[in-house]
């Protein structure tokens, strides 16, 4: 099936919106994430997948199983708001003192999340999206932006067919 996906990757949480062919309205897609534990019994299908990564033991978690971590006292493990380093030197270090320690960069977290966001939809329509948007800040510069399309490229995006929005244009497209 032929569809478009839209994301708001927030600094706290990220949403996803897909419009398929055929569909006049856009409909919110929800992502498989842990809610109160990490058994198989503890999964449910939720639209607000939080903005965080968490490592640990090597095992790299995104959404609410990194915002599980921080609930149960790990938050060393966790990155959060790392959209707000987006298109700077920053990184931050997991996992120090560990063979499975490593550095992050905010692409790499988002990109992380934009994965996230692709495998739940490649899940629900079998195929990738025919086209992306992805809404950044207005006050994103051209370092931001190209930080953001990287983040995309990293987690498995088709750039010729991915796009940035300005959050305020995305908004003003629903009266038009």
């Amino acid at each position: 099936m032929k569809y478009v996906l839209g994301i708001d990757l927030g600094t706290t949480n990220t949403f996803a919106a897909v419009l398929t062919q055929g569909k006049k309205e856009p409909e919110l897609l929800s992502i498989r994430q842990p809610i109160d534990g990490f058994g198989p019994e503890h999964f449910d299908y939720q639209p607000q997948l939080p903005s965080a990564l968490a490592m640990n033991h090597g095992l790299t978690f995104v959404g609410q199983a990194a915002r599980e971590l921080v609930r149960h006292g790990h938050g060393k493990l966790v990155i959060l708001s790392a959209k707000r380093h987006m298109g700077t030197s920053w990184s931050r270090k997991i996992g120090e003192g560990n063979s499975w320690a490593r550095e992050w960069t905010p692409e790499q977290v988002s990109g992380c999340i934009l994965k996230t966001v692709l495998e739940a939809a490649q899940t629900r329509f079998g195929t990738d999206p025919q086209h992306v948007v992805i809404t950044v800040p207005a006050s994103f510069g051209s370092e931001a932006r190209s930080a953001t399309l990287r983040a995309a490229k990293l987690a498995g995006f088709n750039l010729k067919r991915a796009r940035l929005f300005d959050e305020p244009t995305a908004a003003l497209l629903d009266q038009i």
